[in-house]
């Protein structure tokens, strides 16, 4: 055999293998754009996640400032209770106070009326 068929028959025999290496190629290529693309999404991913940090913390910081307006408002409602039982504590004490004294009005009042009636008699007679 000659080299020129040798040769040839060397490249026939290298075709399967070079077909094979030019898909093997063409399936990298599309697996480096597959992995770019992956990248991108995760980079979008990644950009999300801080959007959602950065939104959770201010919902953290609403939620502490809702609660620091409920410590207040529970401390004003403590404060309310604590007035309306003193008020409480007051009108019983003015109602108990309240019946001598209408008690006391009437004993002047019936004083009053004896009064008269004793000057009506003394002036009378």
């Amino acid at each position: 055999m000659d080299e020129k068929n040798l040769l040839d028959l060397f490249q026939i025999a290298l075709q399967p293998i070079n077909e094979r290496l030019s898909g093997i190629e063409k399936r990298l290529g599309t697996l480096e754009h597959g992995q770019q693309e992956i990248e991108k999404r995760l980079g979008t991913l990644e950009h999300g996640q801080q959007e959602i940090e950065k939104r959770l913390d201010t919902l953290e910081h609403g939620q502490q400032e809702v609660e620091e307006r409920l410590g207040t408002l529970e401390h004003g409602q403590q404060e309310i209770k604590n007035i309306l039982q003193l008020v409480k504590e007051q009108t019983a004490c003015a109602s108990e106070l309240q019946s001598p004294i209408g008690d006391v009005q009437k004993q002047v009042d019936d004083l009053a009326l004896d009064l008269k009636i004793l000057k009506r008699a003394i002036t009378n007679q």
